[in-house]
């Protein structure tokens, strides 16, 4: 491949890093936080919501059982803050991370093949 060829497709990548890390981190609190597709498959006329031997309790079906089906609200408000704690910090280690892997213009600036295929100018 050509020196032009590669230059544009480090390019390519610096302006899609951005796109690809933000659906990297909402995508990771939307599995953290799934529970619609959990309650409406397993719950139905007298079923606790859960499925089998509660193989699809995941942590906001769980809080909503312990909030709304067993009243303790406390304690459904401790797992809402314990959850809140651990997307927490899944956010701050993928955005420490993010260092190693991604691309900006400050790290690939110098080269001047890839100011060339960006349209950088000097």
């Amino acid at each position: 491949m050509g020196r032009l060829v590669v230059s544009a497709s480090e390019c390519d990548s610096a302006m899609l890093t951005p796109y690809i890390f933000f659906n990297l981190i909402m995508g990771v609190i939307g599995v953290i936080q799934s529970f619609d597709t959990q309650y409406v498959m397993t719950s139905g006329y007298g079923k606790t919501p859960g499925g089998p031997v509660d193989s699809t309790l995941v942590p906001v079906l769980y809080l909503f059982q312990n909030a709304f089906s067993y009243f303790k609200m406390g304690y459904a408000s401790a797992i809402a803050w314990l959850l809140f704690i651990v997307i927490l910090i899944l956010t701050l280690l993928q955005l420490r991370m993010a260092k190693l892997w991604f691309i900006t213009k400050a790290t690939r600036g110098t080269d001047s093949t890839y100011q060339d295929a960006c349209g950088i100018s000097r």
